[in-house]
């Protein structure tokens, strides 16, 4: 029996077209389980005579259970092929291929659109308080505002102590004076001073001596003694 020898391939295949290959051997291997498994699920039609078309002698019980023993040995060595050809193409995945050196660097394509805001963090501590800053101008003025309500009358406070002196009562209405002399209807007479000074012969010096005489005496409880050298009011007003 001679070795088995690979024929010359041309041009040489490499070493990812050599994956390739073993991964479709792989492949064609299922393909041939499938097409035996279908053979074998007729046969039982054909035994069992639920073969459409086909039409046989009837079988019996040994036909029957010779018939399943030979379906039960080729299903165990199914689903021994069915692990060897895992382990292989398993292999085949797992080797890649020698890779080269990077390529350079492509262009810079264009910015995607902005993605959706995330969750908001947690906030920071606050940072130390920064210097005062200068006093800006005064604002103007405000309109002023409308006028409050007037607020309840407070309580009355306490009355205050009685001062030191309190008003009297009336005392009794004293006695009735002496009635006063009637008024001179004449000019009051000028002062006695003033009067001598004038001229002894004067009418109004002989009328005001006169008359202060009798107030004098009237005074001091004593009659006016007449003088021949002074002349009665009378007769002086005459003139």
């Amino acid at each position: 029996m001679s070795l088995p020898s690979f024929p010359n391939i041309d041009p040489p295949i490499q070493r990812e077209d050599a994956v390739n290959q073993i991964l479709s051997s792989i492949a064609m291997e299922e393909l041939g389980m499938s097409h035996i498994l279908n053979a074998e699920g007729e046969k039982l039609q054909y035994i069992l005579g639920t073969l459409p078309g086909l039409s046989g002698p009837a079988a019996t019980v040994k036909d029957v259970l010779n018939a399943n023993e030979s379906v039960k040995d080729l299903l165990e060595t199914t689903t021994q092929n069915q692990l060897l050809l895992r382990a292989k193409m398993q292999c085949a995945l797992d080797t890649t291929p020698a890779q080269g050196p990077a390529g350079p660097a492509g262009f810079t394509g264009p910015t995607g659109p902005a993605g959706p805001d995330g969750a908001t963090g947690p906030t920071g501590s606050a940072g130390a308080a920064g210097a005062a800053g200068e006093t800006g101008p005064t604002g103007p003025t405000g309109p002023a505002g409308a006028t409050g309500a007037a607020g309840p009358a407070g309580p009355t406070g306490p009355t205050g102590p009685a001062g030191r002196y309190s008003p009297g009562m009336d005392g009794p209405t004293g006695p009735v004076g002496p009635v006063a002399p009637p008024a001179l209807t004449s000019q009051p007479p000028t002062p006695l001073l003033q009067i001598t000074r004038e001229a002894p012969s004067s009418p109004i010096h002989c009328a005001t001596v006169y008359w202060a005489s009798r107030c004098l005496c009237r005074m001091w409880g004593r009659a006016p003694q007449r003088s021949t050298s002074i002349k009665p009011a009378a007769s002086l007003f005459r003139k």
